[in-house]
């Protein structure tokens, strides 16, 4: 009985691998600008505008050197299943705080400091952010995001 047992439990380990693979995915490449400079560093964050559930694939990026980003969804640079998004950006600057605001947090000799975002919060939330962009399969390249402050 055991053997059948254990035969059982190893075929319910496979069977989540079979199946459907999930969406499709696009490679999908794209450019973030901000005053027409690269915004190096920034995050950016597609949010589907027809799938609230938290189980939502979202694919997001680093923005690179010349501006230029790859989206991810599941493995790195793997793209996006087509549809209409809601970007969010968020631009993290690091502000150093003084030494002794750091030493009095407790913080004696630690690099401490606030995080803010370049952009004032403005694109960070998909309920107010106003970039909007659409993946189409076939595409591979989205329409440059420019940013003006």
């Amino acid at each position: 009985m055991r053997p059948a047992f254990m035969w059982f439990m190893g075929v319910l380990l496979v069977l989540p691998g079979c199946g459907t693979s999930g969406p499709k995915l696009q490679p999908v490449r794209g450019e973030l600008f901000v005053n027409k400079q690269p915004a190096k560093g920034a995050l950016v964050v597609f949010h589907p505008v027809n799938d609230n559930r938290v189980s939502a694939i979202r694919p997001s990026a680093e923005v690179q050197e010349d501006g230029s980003f790859s989206l991810t969804s599941i493995k790195p640079r793997d793209g996006a299943p087509e549809g209409d998004y809601v970007v969010t950006v968020s631009w993290p600057v690091q502000k150093a705080t003084s030494m002794a605001a750091i030493k009095g947090m407790g913080g004696e000799g630690e690099s401490k400091g606030a995080t803010t975002d370049r952009l004032g919060d403005r694109y960070r939330n998909a309920g107010s952010s106003t970039i909007r962009r659409k993946i189409t399969l076939g595409t591979g390249q989205i329409e440059r995001i420019d940013i003006q402050q």
